[in-house]
C-alpha cells in the first residue's frame, strides 16, 4: 500500500485531533454547543421558510386578481366589425393541437330581468356555461356551487336577499329575456368611419341573419299559405306587409328581420334558485354585477323552445305572428329554414382559453410573464387564424400587473428580515465563539506550547463551529419543510390549486448557505481574537482582558493604506455607483423591482449608519438612565453600576448594537412598511375619489343620469338596517374634447396670448366636495372675495371653491378703471374665424367683459402661465363639423380663477402643468350650447342632460363589503350596459390590506427570532462579565452586600443598556422611517400621515426588557449559590 507522505499525514492528523477536540468540547460546554445550534437552527429554518414563502407569494397576488376579474387567461371575443357571434365548434377544434392551450369554454352572457310573482323586475345578466367541461379544465376551481340540472338557476345573494327568496329552498323565480332589444343590440349595424374631402362617409355591416335565407329579390308566400295562421296572426303580418291584388305576400329579407325585431317581445320561463352566489370564485369578472347562471343544456333547450315558438305568451299576437311568420319562410322552400335547428356552441358570445401550466406562468417576474403570455396569444391567434375577426384580452395579466407595486414591496420587505437577520446571527454566532476563546485562552495557550501549530489551532476552531451548524442546517430545513406543510395546505385551499409542499431550491440554498457562511464568519473574526495573542499572554491566568492596554508602533514609512480606509472608500465608491449609473440605469429599462432593491440597500446603509452613530451616545445615555432609575434602597448602588458600564463597555457595544439594530429595524420596517401600504391606499382613494366609482365608457354612451339619480335619490333616503347607506353622490362630465367636433382647448393669461397650455375641460356639480373624500382635496391659494363660498366644516379651511362656481362672476369689480373708460375698451373676447390672435370685434362684444367663467385651475397649469387668483384668462375652444384638425370655428371665453388646486379626489393629474380645468355644469352647457349654435353641430346633449362620465358615491363608514357589494350589483343592473364599470374602493385596495396584515405578522415572528437572538447574545455577554469579575462579585459579598444586592446590579447594568438600546434604536427607526416617507409623499403628493407600530413596539419593548433581566440574572446565580471562598478564588 502506498504510504501517506509526511504532509498529508500530518493535516489528516491535524483534522483528527481538531474533530476529536470539538467532539469533546460538546460533551464538556453543553451550553455554548446548545447555543450555537439553537442559533443556527433558527436562522436556517426561519430563513428558509420565508424564502419558500416569498417563492409562493404570486400565488396570493393570482388569487386576489382571480376573485376580481376571473380565471380568464385570455379572452376570445367578437371584433367590432366582423360576426356578432364565436364558433365555439371550431375554435376548440382549432386548439386541440396548441401545445400551450389547456382548453378553452364557451360563454353566453344576455341581458336579462329576474322576478318574483307579485314584485317587480330585478335586471340581471344572464350567464349560460358549460359547469362539468370548466370544471375538468380548472376555471373557477375553488366554484362551490353544484352543476345545475334542466330548470335550475343560481342567483347572486345580495340579488336574493333583497326580493327576499331563499337558496336551495324550491323557490322559483321568472326569467325574462327581451329577445327584441337582445336581437336589435346584437344585429346593430356597425358603422366605419372615413373621412371624405372633410365629409364623413358610413360604411355599414350586414348583420341580417335573414340574408342568407331569403333570395335577393324577396321571398313570394302565397295566400293559401298566409290563410294557415290563425286570424290574429295573419292580421298582424299583412299590416306588416302589404299584399298584392290576389292577397300574396313578396317579403324582403330585411323587411323581414325589422318586422321580428320590432314585433318580438319576451320570452319568458319558469326557474327553480339552487346556490346563492356570495363570491364570483374567479367564475366571471365582479364588475358584471347580478347575475344568473344556467347550464349549457338548459340554454339549449330554452333556444330550442324559442325556436318553436314555445316560450312567447299565448295572448302575444305580435309574438304568435312571428313565430308563424319564421314558419311561412320555412314551408317556402327555404333551405336555410326547413328543419331549422340551432346549436348554441356555434353562436357564443365570448370564449375563454385557459392555459397550461398558468401557475408556472404567473409566478415569474412581470417581464417574463408578460412575455409569455403575449406568446400565448399569439399561439392562440395563429392557430384560430390570424383572419378570423376575434379580438385578444389578456384579462388576468391586465389585472395581476397592477399588484406589481406591492409584489415588489412584499419581496423588499422579506429581504430586508434575511439581511438582519443573518446580521443579528453572524453578531451572536461571533459571541458565542469570542466567549469560548476568551474563556479558553490558556487552553489554546497551552495547545500552542506543546507544538500545536497555528493552522491546526484554526482547524479545531472550524470544527468546533462546523460541528453544531451541520446537525442544524439538517434539523432547520426538515422543521422548516414540516412548518410549510400546513401553510402550503392553506394556500392550496385558498386558491384551489394543489400546491407543492417541498422547500424550492432557494429556499435550500439560502437555508445552506446561511449556517455555513455564519460560523465561517464566526470562526474567522473569533480565531483573529485568539491567535492575536502571544504565548506569554496566552498562559498569563491572572490577566484579564478588559483591562488591557495596547501599544502600537508604527513607523512612518509603513503608514500607507489604512484598513478602514480602504473600507470607507469601497463603500463610498459602490454607494456613488450605485446612486450615479444602477439608479438611472433602472428607469432606462423601467426595472422597478432594480430601483427598490437599490433603495432597500441604501435604507440598510442608511439605519447601520444611524446605529454606529448612536453608539457614540449609547454609553453617556446609559449612564444617565442609571442615575435616573436605580433610587431608594438601591442609591448606593448607582456607583458599582456606573463602574461596571464603563468597564464591560468593550463587551456591551456588541450586546447594544444587537439590541438596537433588532429594535430599529423593527421600527423602521414596519413603520416604513405600513406607510408605503398606506401610501399606496390612498393613491387609489384619490384616483377613484369615492366609495364606489362608476365610469361610462364613451361620449356617445354616457351614463344613465335620470335612472341613477333616481335610485340613489331612494337609497340615499331609505334606512337600511338602521343606517343610511349612501351618503351622498355626484356626477362628473366628460372631458370637453372628447366631443369629437372639438379639436383644441387651451387657456393662457389675457397678458400673454401666445402663452397657452393644452386642457382638459370637466364639468362638476356643486355637491362635488362634500359627496367625495375631503382629505383629498387641497388649495394653493382661494379668491375669499368670490359670492358663494360656502365652508365645508367650522374653520372654513379650506371653503367649498366647487359650489363657488355655480355662482355668476363680474369681472368688473377686479378691475381699476374709471367708469368713462369702460365701454370704450375692445375686449379680446367673442367668435370668430380660425386666426383667433386676429380676431374682429363688433360693438356688443363689450357685454362679455360684465360676465365671466369661474374656474378652478391646477397648481401645475399656475406655475407655467404665472396665474394667480386675481389673473384673468382667456379659454379658447376650436372646433368643426367634421372633427378634422382644422377649426372651422373658434370660441373664446374671459374666464377667472376661483381657486388654485393641488390636489382633489378623482383627478390626480390635477398637479401636472396641462392639468384639467373645472368649471360649473352650467357653464359647461353653455359651451357646448355655443359650439351647437354656432358651428350647427348636434352633439346630442343639452342642459339638462350633459354627457356624464363619473359618478361618485360615498357610503356610511359603518356600511359592510356584503352592503356595497350589493349596491354595486344594483348599480350595475339600473346601467343595464357591461360597458360601464362599477368600481367599489375596498376591492381596489384589498391586496394591500392583506398584504400588511401579513407583513404585520411576519413582524412579529421577526421579533421573537430576533430578541431570542438577543438574549443569547447578553447571555454571553454577562457570563463573561461576571467570570472575569468574579473576584469583585466576591469581594462585595465579603463586605456586606447581600447576594440579592450584588445580583441587582447586573440587572440595573442590563436594563440600563436595554434602555439605551429602545430610546436610540426608537428614535433611530422613526427618524429613517419618516424620511422614507417624506421621499414617498414627495412623489405621491399625499398627505402626510404616520403610522406607527404601537402593538409591536410594546410586545418588543416588553420582550426585551424580560430578555434584559433574565440575561443578567440567570449568569449571576451560580455565583450566588457559591461560597465567598471559592468566588474569591476564581473558581
Amino acid at each position: 500500500m502506498h504510504k501517506l507522505g509526511g504532509s498529508t499525514r500530518r493535516i489528516f492528523g491535524e483534522f483528527r485531533i481538531g474533530a476529536e477536540y470539538a467532539l469533546k468540547e460538546i460533551r464538556k460546554s453543553k451550553r455554548s454547543f446548545s447555543i450555537g445550534w439553537l442559533t443556527v437552527f433558527l436562522t436556517v429554518a426561519f430563513l428558509s421558510l420565508i424564502q419558500n414563502l416569498v417563492d409562493r407569494a404570486s400565488i396570493i397576488f393570482l388569487k386576489f386578481s382571480e376573485d376580481s376579474v376571473g380565471q380568464w387567461d385570455l379572452l376570445l371575443s367578437p371584433t367590432l366589425d366582423g360576426t356578432l357571434f364565436l364558433n365555439y365548434s371550431n375554435i376548440n377544434g382549432s386548439l386541440a393541437n396548441a401545445p400551450n392551450v389547456e382548453g378553452v369554454a364557451p360563454r353566453w352572457i344576455l341581458p336579462a330581468t329576474l322576478r318574483q310573482a307579485g314584485q317587480p323586475e330585478n335586471p340581471i345578466f344572464l350567464m349560460a356555461m358549460d359547469l362539468e367541461w370548466e370544471n375538468n379544465l380548472g376555471l373557477g376551481v375553488t366554484w362551490p356551487y353544484r352543476d345545475l340540472g334542466d330548470g335550475e338557476i343560481s342567483v347572486t345573494a345580495s340579488l336574493l336577499r333583497k326580493i327576499k327568496v331563499q337558496p336551495n329552498s324550491g323557490q322559483q323565480l321568472t326569467l325574462t329575456i327581451s329577445l327584441g332589444d337582445v336581437l336589435k343590440t346584437l344585429t346593430t349595424p356597425i358603422s366605419n368611419s372615413t373621412m371624405n374631402g372633410g365629409e364623413i362617409s358610413e360604411a355599414t355591416t350586414n348583420t341580417n341573419p335573414l340574408s342568407t335565407a331569403i333570395p335577393p329579390g324577396g321571398l313570394f308566400i302565397p295566400n293559401n299559405t298566409l290563410a294557415l295562421l290563425p286570424p290574429g296572426q295573419q292580421a298582424a303580418v299583412t299590416t306588416a306587409f302589404p299584399t298584392d291584388g290576389n292577397g300574396n305576400l313578396n317579403i324582403s329579407s330585411d323587411a323581414a328581420w325589422t318586422f321580428i325585431t320590432e314585433t318580438l317581445t319576451n320570452f319568458t320561463q319558469e326557474f327553480r334558485v339552487v346556490d346563492a352566489i356570495d363570491s364570483v370564485h374567479g367564475k366571471y369578472p365582479k364588475a358584471i354585477g347580478n347575475v344568473a347562471i344556467m347550464g349549457v343544456e338548459a340554454a339549449q333547450r330554452m333556444v330550442n323552445n324559442f325556436v318553436a315558438g314555445s316560450g312567447v305568451g299565448a295572448g302575444d299576437a305580435s309574438g304568435q305572428a312571428t313565430s308563424a311568420l319564421l314558419g311561412a319562410i320555412a314551408v317556402q322552400n327555404s333551405p336555410f329554414l326547413q328543419n331549422f335547428t340551432l346549436n348554441i356552441k356555434e353562436y357564443a358570445t365570448t370564449i375563454i382559453a385557459i392555459m397550461k401550466d398558468r401557475q408556472f406562468v404567473y409566478a415569474q417576474p412581470p417581464d417574463t410573464r408578460r412575455s409569455q403570455i403575449v406568446r400565448f396569444s399569439n399561439q392562440v391567434a395563429t392557430y384560430v387564424g390570424l383572419d378570423q375577426p376575434v379580438d385578444y384580452t389578456a384579462v388576468l395579466l391586465t389585472a395581476l400587473d397592477a399588484t406589481q407595486f406591492m409584489q415588489i414591496f412584499l419581496g423588499e420587505v422579506l429581504v430586508t428580515v434575511i439581511v438582519v437577520l443573518l446580521a443579528l446571527a453572524v453578531l451572536l454566532i461571533f459571541s458565542l465563539l469570542l466567549a469560548d476563546v476568551e474563556e479558553k485562552t490558556f487552553e489554546y495557550g497551552m495547545l500552542r506550547s506543546l507544538g500545536m501549530r497555528q493552522p491546526a489551532l484554526v482547524n479545531l476552531l472550524f470544527f468546533q463551529a462546523l460541528w453544531f451548524s451541520v446537525p442544524a442546517i439538517s434539523f432547520g430545513l426538515l422543521v422548516s419543510y414540516v412548518a410549510f406543510v400546513p401553510i402550503s395546505y392553506f394556500l392550496s385551499q385558498f386558491a384551489g390549486v394543489e400546491l407543492d409542499a417541498s422547500m424550492t431550491a432557494g429556499a435550500m440554498s439560502l437555508g445552506m448557505c446561511a449556517g455555513v457562511l455564519l460560523p465561517l464568519f464566526g470562526t474567522i473574526m473569533s480565531t483573529r481574537k485568539a491567535l492575536g495573542k502571544t504565548l506569554r499572554d496566552a498562559l498569563d491566568v491572572f490577566r484579564v482582558s478588559l483591562n488591557e492596554t495596547f501599544v502600537r508602533i508604527d513607523r512612518l514609512e509603513k503608514l500607507g493604506l489604512s484598513t478602514t480606509e480602504l473600507i470607507i472608500a469601497f463603500v463610498l465608491i459602490g454607494m456613488g455607483f450605485l446612486v450615479y449609473y444602477i439608479v438611472p440605469l433602472s428607469f432606462v429599462f423601467q426595472d422597478l423591482k432594480l430601483f427598490f432593491r437599490i433603495m432597500t440597500i441604501i435604507l440598510l446603509a442608511m439605519l447601520l449608519g444611524a446605529i454606529l452613530m448612536g453608539g457614540v451616545f449609547q454609553h453617556w445615555l446609559e449612564i444617565t438612565i442609571a442615575h435616573s432609575i436605580v433610587q431608594g434602597v438601591d442609591r448606593p448602588l448607582v456607583h458599582l453600576v456606573t463602574k461596571n458600564l464603563a468597564a464591560h463597555i468593550r463587551r456591551n457595544s456588541k450586546t447594544a448594537s444587537i439590541f438596537t439594530l433588532c429594535l430599529a429595524y423593527l421600527v423602521f420596517a414596519s413603520t416604513m412598511f405600513g406607510l408605503q401600504a398606506n401610501s399606496l391606499r390612498e393613491i387609489v382613494e384619490w384616483n377613484q375619489g369615492a366609495d364606489i366609482l362608476v365610469t361610462a365608457p364613451s361620449w356617445t354612451n354616457p351614463l344613465p343620469e335620470q335612472r341613477l339619480r333616481r335610485f340613489l335619490t331612494d337609497i340615499q333616503s331609505s334606512n337600511q338596517d338602521g343606517q343610511y347607506l349612501v351618503s351622498g353622490f355626484t356626477f362628473v362630465t366628460f372631458n370637453l374634447k372628447s366631443f369629437g367636433a372639438v379639436n383644441t382647448g387651451t387657456l393662457n393669461t389675457l397678458a400673454s396670448p401666445f402663452w397657452d397650455r393644452n386642457i382638459a375641460i370637466y364639468g362638476l356639480e356643486p355637491n362635488f366636495l362634500r359627496a367625495t373624500f375631503q382629505r383629498y382635496f387641497m388649495t394653493e391659494s382661494v379668491d375669499d372675495e368670490i359670492p358663494g363660498m360656502s365652508c365645508l366644516d367650522d374653520d372654513c379651511s379650506p371653503p367649498d371653491v366647487v359650489a363657488a362656481l355655480s355662482y355668476p362672476m363680474n369681472p368688473m369689480q377686479y378691475a381699476d378703471i374709471p367708469p368713462e373708460l369702460e365701454a370704450m375698451i375692445p375686449p379680446n373676447i367673442g367668435t370668430g374665424p380660425t386666426d383667433r390672435y386676429r380676431e374682429r370685434f363688433d360693438a356688443n362684444q363689450t357685454r362679455l367683459y360684465h360676465n365671466a367663467l369661474p374656474i378652478l385651475i391646477a397648481q401645475g397649469m399656475r406655475k407655467a402661465l404665472r396665474a394667480e387668483v386675481d389673473t384673468f384668462m382667456q379659454l379658447y375652444i376650436g372646433f368643426s363639423r367634421t372633427g378634422a384638425d382644422n377649426n372651422a370655428f373658434s370660441r373664446l371665453y374671459l374666464c377667472k380663477p376661483v381657486a388654485i388646486l393641488t390636489k382633489l379626489p378623482s383627478f390626480p393629474a390635477i398637479g401636472t402643468s396641462n392639468g384639467p380645468v373645472l368649471m360649473s355644469m352650467a357653464s359647461y352647457a353653455q359651451i357646448l350650447a355655443d359650439i351647437e349654435r354656432i358651428g350647427s353641430i348636434d352633439s346630442g346633449y343639452n342642459a339638462s342632460s350633459l354627457p356624464l362620465q363619473k359618478l361618485l358615491i360615498t357610503t356610511s363608514k359603518n356600511a359592510t363589503d356584503r352592503q356595497l357589494a350589493a349596491l354595486a350589483n344594483d348599480l350595475t343592473a339600473v346601467l343595464a350596459d357591461d360597458n360601464m364599470a362599477v368600481s367599489i374602493l375596498r376591492d381596489q385596495v384589498q391586496s394591500t390590506i392583506e398584504s400588511s396584515t401579513y407583513i404585520t405578522y411576519l413582524f412579529y415572528v421577526v421579533a421573537v427570532v430576533g430578541l431570542i437572538f438577543c438574549f443569547f447574545v447578553l447571555w454571553l455577554s454577562f457570563t463573561a462579565n461576571i467570570r472575569e469579575n468574579s473576584w469583585e462579585f466576591g469581594v462585595l459579598r465579603a463586605i456586606g452586600f447581600s447576594v440579592a444586592s450584588v445580583q441587582r446590579v447586573y440587572v440595573y447594568e442590563a436594563i440600563c443598556i436595554i434602555t439605551a438600546c429602545v430610546i436610540l434604536g426608537t428614535l433611530i427607526g422613526i427618524l429613517v422611517a419618516l424620511a422614507v416617507a417624506m421621499q414617498f409623499n414627495l412623489f405621491t403628493q399625499l398627505p402626510f400621515t404616520f403610522l406607527f407600530p404601537t402593538g409591536l413596539y410594546i410586545a418588543v419593548v416588553i420582550l426585551s426588557f424580560v430578555v434584559s433581566i433574565a440575561g443578567s440574572y440567570l449568569p449571576s446565580k451560580p455565583y450566588a449559590l457559591e461560597r465567598i471562598a471559592t468566588v474569591l478564588k476564581g473558581r
